[in-house]
This record gives C-alpha cells, structure tokens and sequence, in this order.
C-alpha cells in the first residue's frame, strides 16, 4: 500500500491548505492531530503535525539567528549530541528541525572544517609549542568565539601564534 492507493498528498503544503490548518488547531487545540487531518483531505496526522509544529505555530521564532545562538547550539550539541528534542529546551520559539537544521547547514562544516584543518596543523606547531607557541584547551563556546577571531583581521594584525587542541 503506498500513498496514491491512500489518496494521501506527498505535495508541498499550499496557501490554503496552511490557512485551513492554522484554523482548525485553532478549533480543536494542537493535541488532536487525526481529527485535525480528517479536515485536511489528501494529509495524514503526521504530516499535519510535522507542519504545524515546524513551521506554522505563532510560538515558532523563524528569524535569523543570533551569534549567541549559534554559540549556545554549538555548547548544546558538544553536551548532548544530536538529541535535539533536549537541546531545543534551551531554545525559546526554535523548533527541533530547526535548530536540526541549523546546525547541520550552518554550524555542522565550519566546526568539521576548523577541527580537521587545526588537527592537521597541530603537529607541525607542537615542534615549537616549548619556544613560541601557547597550547590552550577550550570547550566549544570558547573555540567558537577564537575561531571567529581566528578569521578576523585582529588575529593577522597581532601575529598570535596558538596550538589548538580538541579533546
């Protein structure tokens, strides 16, 4: 059984049908998902549900992200992984597909790409870590905020020289 022999849409939501489910959660509450869908032809609970809950509650913030956000995803995610159902408690209006997605097309490289690129460059540092070089170890939050001024212009104007290390 798939979903034309259900009749079932595996289509985008449309105008409408966003209007018509924001009005009927208004009338019977966000709880009672499959009566909800018998006033959505073609749409199961679930995919009802999935959208309201991701995209059309008024308690969802679906603006940009803030720079403390970002920070704070990163903490969240080095404490509790990619559970994102405990991390979105740390997150007012933020769903966890949001914050899920989020971190994996905005947060999810640059910490790869930073750790990969800082461990291949490690040893080669380690040689003068006993003349010139400082080793430093930081939680996400701190390594966040270096490798941002990592890239400004402030960390090529002072010439600092510094041996990340990630446990």
């Amino acid at each position: 059984m798939d979903f034309d022999d259900l009749n079932l849409s595996r289509t985008k939501f449309s105008a409408a049908e966003d209007e018509l489910l924001r009005k009927t959660v208004q009338k019977y509450g966000a709880k009672k998902w499959n009566t909800i869908a018998q006033h959505l032809p073609g749409r199961t609970a679930r995919q009802c549900r999935d959208r309201f809950q991701n995209y059309l509650s008024p308690d969802l913030t679906n603006g940009p992200w803030s720079h403390e956000e970002d920070l704070l995803l990163l903490e969240k995610v080095d404490e509790y992984g990619s559970c994102w159902s405990k991390i979105n408690k740390f997150f007012d209006g933020r769903s966890p597909n949001n914050i899920k997605n989020r971190y994996n097309t905005h947060l999810a490289k640059s910490k790869y790409h930073s750790k990969k690129h800082l461990k291949k460059v490690a040893p080669s540092i380690k040689k003068e870590e006993e003349n010139e070089c400082d080793v430093i170890k930081f939680d996400a939050v701190v390594t966040a905020k270096l490798w941002e001024a990592f890239n400004s212009q402030d960390y090529f104007s002072n010439n600092l020289d510094l041996l990340f290390i990630f446990d």
